[in-house]
């Protein structure tokens, strides 16, 4: 089965590992409900949401998804500035091979996120995920 994972730039800055196209990865991922922008919404493409600061155990974990990295998207916004905060208006995809080489910015688009296609996807709930390290 695929799925595709939004994986937000900030969180691979944070303390994400890197990946490319090829790799086999395992995830702690919610539903997209916690996405909050309209321009992902838009695209309406996105299965989850990569959540590694919640780990499995945590209340927003929902899943561990594992497969294998099909495709990586670089999701570039342009944004506009309301209320003191950034809006996002329009945005721009660039595909590419890994997550290490990017701009920040093109063209009066900030980078954001990755958007990436896994083949083979399998998901399990975050309980089962705590019964095998328990067991």
């Amino acid at each position: 089965m695929n799925k595709t994972v939004l994986y937000e730039g900030w969180q691979m800055g944070c303390c994400g590992t890197p990946f490319k196209v090829g790799d086999s990865v395992e995830w702690t991922v919610n539903d997209t409900s916690d996405i909050n922008n309209d321009i992902l919404q838009d695209i309406d493409i996105i299965d989850y949401l990569e959540e590694h600061h919640d780990e499995a155990g945590s209340v927003k974990a929902k899943w561990v998804l594992s497969g294998k990295v099909e495709s990586i998207t670089l999701l570039y916004n342009r944004y506009k500035t309301e209320n003191n905060r950034l809006i996002p208006v329009e945005a721009k995809l660039i595909e590419t091979n890994d997550t290490e080489h990017r701009k920040e910015e093109i063209d009066e688009f900030r980078f954001c996120d990755f958007i990436v296609k896994l083949s083979d996807a399998k998901t399990r709930s975050v309980s089962e995920q705590k019964h095998e390290i328990r067991s």
